[in-house]
């Protein structure tokens, strides 16, 4: 990155910081950023961050809480400089929560084991230069070798090199195939969590299911969500809203932080229930072509608190495991409610509330809906992925006119029908509503052999006046 951007590079590990004596770390950590403010345009590269900046609530010595405070000290006083940080770490929860949060590392880049077409052109680079035969195939070689460290394929190599010069021949098949007989994978704990990345070359989205974890990733995630803002009727000051404080953030995140915006983590749609706050959510996903991990009460609900836990934990985990991706989760306010009535302890809500900060952390956009931001459990309401908060009131009379065209067969509706009187008088009802309501009107047409009129739509609105989303101060 250096190289290709003609920065000055200084490289640090933890050996080069750390000290055993009190302040010296601390020190340590000025002095590295001053030489690299006094070199600008400068790469500064902090490799195994998690042992440079260990989490603070962790049990550690007072030296290491010092020098993580002087790193996010560092940090704050590079900004507007030409001094850029990258960090390293095989152990992204290790690491100080205050060092992840978003202003400090924006960009969070996932290296996996190399893939094929990655295992392939390492071993071609590692050989060059070696005696090989001629027309050398690496396909078994490659195949072999799934799972495998770039540093490990270096490895065969040089052992397939060795091989070859001891036979006193070129560097071939059988010196590859006898190197990979004398190796493995030095990163095997790893491995469960790219089990089907691993040879991912034809584009498609794969499923993978962290380790430990019970709870199906394959069943549970969606990776091919087809629904968009088109399949959402009407809906279209809400559309643009979400578009704009949600999309357009993510689709082009350099040119808002180039006007200092920062990135979004994710939103929370309030609205009546069955008001198509959750068709939306799930457009976001299929509007940014990403898999959608959903947590609803549904998947929870039923279950003994300590499963509740688990659920919650490893749904959340699957999401960290599957990013990008959109975790949706459903009705908020009864997973985490506030007030009198709660049905989920405090420790489940706090817990939640963790997991939210560790998910928004990872490239996981977090959409939640909620009848009313007040209604959920406040440690949650004040997550930081929830700074958005995006109403979606009961349908206007162009969406209600829409929502009723679509509910009703075009051979019921005489050419004179008036939609517009039929819209004002499903005026209050949620999305969910004036769609039965269209469909019962459409039924009673037919039964009784007759033409659609205002009256029977009017008719079957008056059974569904005392819904729950019929609440006057969501009407747009």
């Amino acid at each position: 990155m250096a190289g290709e951007s003609g920065f000055s590079l200084v490289a640090v590990t933890p050996t080069d910081i750390t000290s055993k004596w009190v302040g010296e770390a601390a020190d340590n950590v000025s002095a590295l950023f001053e030489t690299a403010r006094a070199h600008q345009p400068c790469l500064v590269l902090l490799d195994e961050l998690d042992a440079i900046a260990p989490n603070r609530s962790e049990t550690g010595t007072s030296s290491q809480r010092q020098m993580t405070n002087q790193l996010l000290i560092e940090l704050q006083a590079i900004e507007g400089t030409d001094v850029v940080v990258v960090g390293t770490t095989n152990r992204l929860d290790e690491i100080d929560p205050a060092i992840r949060r978003s202003g400090r590392f924006d960009d969070r880049i996932e290296v996996p084991p190399p893939d094929a077409a990655a295992r392939r052109a390492i071993l071609e680079v590692q050989l060059n230069g070696r005696p090989t035969t001629a027309n050398l195939d690496l396909a078994p070689t490659v195949e072999a070798t799934a799972g495998y460290a770039s540093s490990d394929l270096e490895l065969v190599a040089t052992l397939a090199a060795r091989h070859a010069m001891v036979a006193d021949r070129e560097v071939d098949s059988d010196a590859l195939a006898a190197a990979v007989a004398e190796t493995s994978s030095s990163i095997g704990e790893w491995l469960p969590q790219y089990p089907s990345r691993l040879d991912a070359t034809d584009g498609a989205v794969r499923v993978v299911q962290p380790p430990g974890v019970n709870l199906s990733a394959a069943e549970l995630v969606d990776v091919d969500v087809e629904r968009r803002f088109a399949d959402v009727p009407g809906r279209t000051a809400q559309k643009t809203t979400i578009d704009e404080r949600i999309l357009d953030p993510i689709r082009n995140v350099e040119s808002h932080r180039s006007v200092g915006v920062s990135g979004v983590d994710g939103a929370l749609l309030y609205g009546p229930p069955r008001n198509d706050a959750s068709h939306l959510a799930r457009a976001v996903a299929g509007e940014l072509s990403i898999p959608l991990v959903p947590l609803t009460p549904q998947t929870i609900g039923g279950h003994p608190s300590a499963s509740q836990t688990t659920i919650a934990e490893e749904t959340l985990a699957i999401a960290r495991a599957n990013t990008p991706c959109v975790l949706f989760i459903e009705t908020i306010d009864r997973l985490t409610p506030s007030g009198i009535g709660a049905t989920q302890g405090a420790s489940f809500t706090d817990l939640v509330a963790g997991l939210l900060t560790e998910a928004a952390t990872s490239d996981a956009i977090i959409i939640a809906t909620a009848e009313t931001p007040s209604a959920v459990a406040e440690p949650v309401r004040n997550a930081d992925c929830f700074d958005e908060r995006i109403a979606i009131p009961l349908p206007g009379v162009s969406t209600r006119e829409r929502l009723l065209r679509e509910s009703i067969d075009d051979r019921l509706v005489p050419p004179e029908f008036d939609w517009e009187r039929a819209a004002a008088v499903v005026e209050g009802l949620g999305t969910a509503a004036i769609r039965t309501v269209g469909e019962a009107a459409a039924r009673t047409t037919q039964q009784n052999g007759e033409r659609l009129t205002v009256d029977t739509v009017a008719t079957a609105a008056e059974k569904h006046r005392d819904d729950a989303d019929s609440s006057p101060r969501y009407i747009e």
